[in-house]
């Protein structure tokens, strides 16, 4: 079941399904009139028409309608979402955007089938089960590829921007895109959760250990309301990542971190600046 509501938000307007009953996500969007806000504002800065974005979690699709509206018609949208009942209201969402892709895969650093966990109550916390004996009142297969061979087959060159909310396989994904990370170079937008990370069996150090790889520059993204785009982007160090992740420690929290590239830090300072 599904309820169908109208946004009104940020410049836009459109309806939207979402879970109908005690769904988080769903009920967020239903109550406030939208989900999410201050990482929509650092989105419309960084996207430019024509780019392409992937949104990985993407829900019912909350971020890839608003960047379908910021690319415009010859830019793309690719909006990954694993777990079924997700997927429909993705689907049903995005059937009017002729640039939204919808693709139900999930994401990581090998290809395969595996089990998929998750909660009545918020459909946007599920994630890979890789010990495969955790209980969950839900649970499906489902298909995972890496985002290189997925670019590949999909004959992309360059994305521009990447957003990933994947409790915890953020850097299974990171490592499934060494390719691309080489190649294009995208602004990535990560949750930084320590406990969901540890679940899918890495550690905060591999996030860590991606930044200074690749030459990184980290950004926490704060949530108060009321901010201007540049006071919602902090800069952080290593220091500060490993502060916030012992305060998140023992908390199925997260924190949103935007990763810039090192050498594109004029381009970024100048497209946050830009009225």
């Amino acid at each position: 079941m599904t309820d169908l509501i109208q946004i009104d938000f940020m410049d836009a307007s459109f309806p939207m399904q979402l879970h109908s009953g005690d769904e988080l996500v769903s009920n967020i969007i239903r109550k406030k009139g939208y989900y999410s806000s201050n990482d929509l504002m650092v989105m419309r800065k960084l996207l430019r028409e024509g780019d392409v974005f992937f949104d990985i979690g993407a829900n019912v699709g909350w971020h890839s309608l608003y960047a379908a509206q910021w690319v415009g018609v010859s830019g793309k949208v690719f909006a990954f979402e694993p777990e079924d009942e997700n997927f429909k209201i993705l689907s049903a969402n995005t059937n009017s955007f002729s640039n939204i892709t919808p693709v139900q895969l999930a994401l990581g650093e090998q290809q395969g089938d595996f089990r998929l966990v998750g909660f009545w109550e918020n459909r946007g916390n599920h994630m890979i089960d890789f010990t495969k004996d955790f209980a969950a009142p839900l649970s499906q297969q489902v298909r995972m590829t890496k985002l290189d061979d997925f670019l590949s087959s999909a004959g992309l060159e360059q994305i521009r921007f990447i957003k990933i909310d994947a409790q915890g396989c953020e850097v299974k994904i990171l490592r499934g895109a060494g390719e691309l990370i080489k190649r294009s170079r995208p602004f990535v937008q990560a949750e930084f959760s320590p406990a969901h990370i540890r679940f899918c069996g890495d550690s905060i150090f591999d996030i860590l250990s991606f930044l200074d790889r690749n030459n990184y520059l980290p950004f926490w993204l704060q949530e108060q309301d009321d901010l201007s785009v540049e006071q919602i982007l902090r800069p952080v160090s290593i220091s500060d990542l490993l502060y916030i992740a012992q305060d998140l420690n023992h908390k199925e929290l997260g924190v949103d971190i935007l990763m810039v590239p090192s050498e594109r830090l004029n381009e970024f300072s100048n497209a946050i600046r830009t009225a």
